[in-house]
């Protein structure tokens, strides 16, 4: 759903997950209405992502070719894209409270 893809999530929650080799789940990060998903690790890098994105119960996303996001009318969305990320980062860290920060 989600390779060349950023998706706003309009309603529902969606998990950045990989498994190991004996199958065992491991999960990345959450995101959650208002946010926007992508693989965005492997989007910078421009490599494979080791992850995927999953449904955790019923979504409605919006889904974006990744390249508009190089056009000058989405910096602010890349932006907000970026402040989401560090966020929750900091969040991860223990160092701030996670706050949400509506992108759309």
């Amino acid at each position: 759903m989600c390779k060349n893809m950023v998706i706003p999530i309009v309603s529902g929650i969606l998990q950045a997950c990989y498994y190991s080799e004996n199958g065992a789940e491991r999960r990345k990060e959450f995101y959650f209405t208002g946010e926007l998903c992508l693989l965005y690790s492997s989007w910078l890098t421009q490599t494979q992502a080791n992850y995927q994105i999953e449904a955790l119960n019923t979504v409605k996303v919006i889904q974006i070719p990744l390249e508009l996001l190089n056009l000058i009318q989405w910096q602010p969305a890349l932006i907000g894209l970026l402040k989401q990320q560090l966020l929750y980062k900091e969040h991860k860290e223990g160092s701030v409270p996670y706050y949400c920060c509506p992108l759309f």
